[in-house]
């Protein structure tokens, strides 16, 4: 045969295997994207019908039907029935391991038209709240979010300034619901807010637990125990050192301005109650047991019975702040703390006028000069800072008989009276929903008695 036959024969055998090369190079791409979409389980579908091609085929030349067969328990895997763990699904093992969003973001959320949402993510960007829009914003005075050193360190969801409370207080202040996405999971109950962290519940828990004597360990303990804690102490502690508050302590004015800007809405209020109320409970128990006495020249532990003391102690401490907050939400209160504080004010520059009349009149005793004068200016300044000093003490006295006359606030001391007395004031001259803030604290502190006693039933 000669060379141009032989090119001739070659040429067609080339024509003739043309086409099953197409077909070969065929079957290995789909048994690629087989392979792919199996090891990925990013296209179900396609996988199921690549299983059901070669189901087919394998029985149209014979093979044996067990391979059909897990071929499609195989497929069933891949549709919703768990899979062996030799091949687990990365898509959840993607979701279980993500962050958790906002928990705020309820089924009901879902709903809502996009306007809505942008409207939503808008007040949350802004910190903005109803009725606080001449206040600060928490943009504009704290520091960014970070993970502090002492935040929990399980997976956490963080309450924006403005949507989440709105949704706690909806299903309640004593509890927190799980958060739901829109694709129908369930994650966590909220854990902990952004501003106000878990780390200020047990430190308050600390100081309160580690402030309580039972009866016989202190020389002002009677037949019950008590507590050295001062309101006064605790708002210097956490409005200076701002224990458990993400905010930046370099600047303690920005700091206290970011905090209540943040806090300072009923809805906000309620939704950290529910979310820490449980915790302080639960805390303070914790840190009782870890709390040492001398009693009767012995050191030891509390017992059970001193304490539900402590508890019932906090108790009523806590419906005594929640009737003073009440008071200072009047009007006739607000007016009489005023003129107090105007008293207080007379009365100090009364002391001053005093004090400098009195060294006008030592040097004046040492120059020999106008030394009667200088006694008369002294004597003065004297009967005007007694007169002074008598004014304050009959407005002290009818802000105090105010306070006193629902017969709830005789666990506070005077001092304690007038100071949350004051504070809350301070608040009135800060914020303009002030009033139903206040009343939102002294409702939560109510409860919170009410939680103390039920906790002191138990022991």
């Amino acid at each position: 045969m000669s060379g141009k036959e032989n090119r001739n024969q070659d040429d067609k055998q080339g024509k003739m295997s043309s086409p099953w090369k197409k077909i070969a190079v065929l079957v290995v791409v789909v048994l690629c994207i087989w392979a792919y979409t199996r090891w990925s389980g990013k296209n179900v579908e396609m996988g199921n019908r690549i299983d059901s091609l070669f189901s087919d085929k394998r029985h149209e030349n014979g093979g044996a039907p067990g391979e059909a067969q897990s071929v499609g328990r195989d497929s069933k895997a891949l549709n919703g029935v768990p899979q062996p763990p030799s091949s687990p699904d990365r898509r959840d093992e993607n979701f279980r391991s993500a962050p958790a969003p906002f928990a705020s973001f309820t089924a009901s959320d879902a709903k809502k038209t996009p306007s809505d949402s942008e409207s939503l993510s808008q007040d949350s960007a802004n910190g903005s709240r109803s009725g606080s829009d001449d206040l600060p914003t928490e943009s504009a005075t704290a520091a960014p979010r970070t993970a502090l050193p002492h935040r929990a360190a399980e997976r956490t969801a963080v309450l924006p300034p403005s949507a989440a409370p709105g949704h706690l207080q909806e299903r309640g202040a004593d509890s927190v619901p799980p958060a739901v996405l829109d694709v129908g999971r369930t994650l966590s109950p909220v854990q902990e807010d952004g501003m106000v962290l878990p780390a200020f519940i047990r430190d308050l828990a600390q100081r309160m637990a580690h402030s309580y004597y039972p009866a016989g360990s202190h020389p002002n303990a009677g037949k019950y125990g008590i507590s050295v804690l001062t309101l006064k102490g605790v708002n210097v502690r956490y409005g200076l050192g701002f224990y458990g508050f993400n905010v930046p302590s370099n600047n303690p004015g920005t700091a206290r301005r970011a905090i209540f800007s943040y806090i300072m809405s009923p809805a906000m209020l309620d939704g950290l109650y529910g979310l820490y109320a449980d915790s302080l409970v639960s805390e303070l128990s914790r840190e009782a047991g870890t709390v040492e006495r001398v009693v009767s020249g012995r050191k030891r532990p509390l017992t059970s019975g001193e304490k539900a003391d402590m508890f019932r102690l906090y108790a009523r401490e806590a419906r005594a702040l929640s009737a003073t907050l009440a008071v200072s939400c009047e009007p006739k209160a607000r007016r009489q703390l005023e003129a107090y504080r105007k008293a207080l004010h007379a009365s100090a520059q009364a002391n001053s006028a005093y004090a400098e009349a009195t060294m006008e009149y030592e040097a004046a005793k040492l120059d020999g000069k106008n030394i009667h004068t200088a006694l008369d200016k002294k004597e003065r300044a004297g009967a005007a800072y007694q007169q002074a000093t008598r004014n304050q003490n009959a407005i002290r006295n009818d802000v105090l008989r105010l306070a006193r006359q629902s017969g709830r606030t005789s666990a506070l001391s005077d001092e304690t009276v007038l100071y949350a007395l004051f504070w809350g004031q301070r608040r009135f001259q800060s914020n303009r929903n002030a009033l139903e803030c206040v009343q939102t604290m002294a409702r939560i502190l109510d409860s919170l008695g009410t939680r103390f006693d039920k906790r002191a039933e138990g022991f």
